[in-house]
């Protein structure tokens, strides 16, 4: 007599179209330059408090940033741990610096919205938003702490 092994269902991995993902983190940095007013920020009407930057940086640093956000949704989707999240991220910062000639345009979406960007792939689609940022502290919470040295 033969005996079969049972081996549990393999569960597919979350659906994804990592290029929505970049596609939607895209639109939101160009609806960010176009809200208006936004006292002291950076807009299409005019530069704010900034005398470094203006419409045309952000412009510059939302091509730099092209295929970011999709990586990281992807890197999400795959598992990837934060420091694979953070080398990802430290790649786009420095295109993003090259795209503006040095000015810090978009550092902080490149930490917050990439870390969203990841999530939505560790999610799948239809994820509900408002468990993005849960999924975050979740998955890398401890770790971004332990980088911050608060850990």
């Amino acid at each position: 007599m033969t005996t079969l092994a049972f081996a549990p269902p393999v569960l597919p991995a979350p659906v994804l179209d990592a290029g929505r993902v970049e596609r939607a983190a895209r639109r939101a940095l160009l609806g960010e330059l176009a809200c208006f007013p936004k006292p002291g920020l950076v807009s299409f009407v005019d530069a704010g408090s900034h005398a470094d930057m203006d419409a045309i940086s952000f412009l510059r640093s939302v091509i730099g940033l092209s295929g970011y956000f999709h990586d990281m949704a992807a890197a999400g989707a795959a598992g990837a741990g934060f420091a694979a999240l953070n080398r990802i991220g430290c790649v786009a910062e420095a295109a993003m610096l090259r795209a503006t000639g040095g000015v810090n345009t978009h550092r902080g979406a490149v930490f917050a919205l990439g870390l969203l960007a990841a999530a939505a792939g560790a999610a799948g689609e239809g994820a509900p938003p408002e468990d993005l940022c849960t999924l975050v502290a979740e998955r890398w919470g401890a770790a971004i702490l332990a980088a911050r040295g608060e850990a």
